[in-house]
C-alpha cells in the first residue's frame, strides 16, 4: 500500500500500473442511492471503467474547487478514497 497525503493523485503512470496490477478487467461501480445523488455534477457512475476513464473521472473530483475534502460518509471523495484503497493508495 502507498500512503499519499489526503486529495493528492498518484502520477498517471503509478496509477496505470496499480490499475492493471489490480483491476486487469476493467473496475466496476454500482453506487447506492446516497453516493449517486452526490455524484450529479461529476463524470463517475454506475458503470465499467477502464484505467484511463477512471484516471479522468476521479481527477475531475479531486480538482474540482466544490469538493469537501473531508470523510463525509456519502461525499465524491469518499468513494474516491475507496477506489484509491483498492488499487493500493492509501490517503491520510
Amino acid at each position: 500500500m502507498t500512503t499519499m497525503t489526503y486529495g493528492t493523485m498518484p502520477t498517471r503512470e503509478e496509477f496505470d500500473e496499480a490499475f492493471d496490477r489490480e483491476c486487469p478487467n476493467g473496475y466496476n461501480i454500482v453506487l447506492s442511492r446516497s453516493d449517486s445523488r452526490a455524484m450529479d455534477n461529476y463524470n463517475l457512475g454506475d458503470g465499467k471503467y477502464t484505467a484511463r476513464e477512471l484516471w479522468f473521472a476521479i481527477k475531475q473530483i479531486v480538482d474540482s474547487e466544490d469538493v469537501d475534502t473531508t470523510w463525509a460518509d456519502d461525499g465524491p471523495m469518499n468513494l474516491v478514497s475507496s477506489i484509491m484503497e483498492t488499487l493500493g493508495f492509501e490517503w491520510v
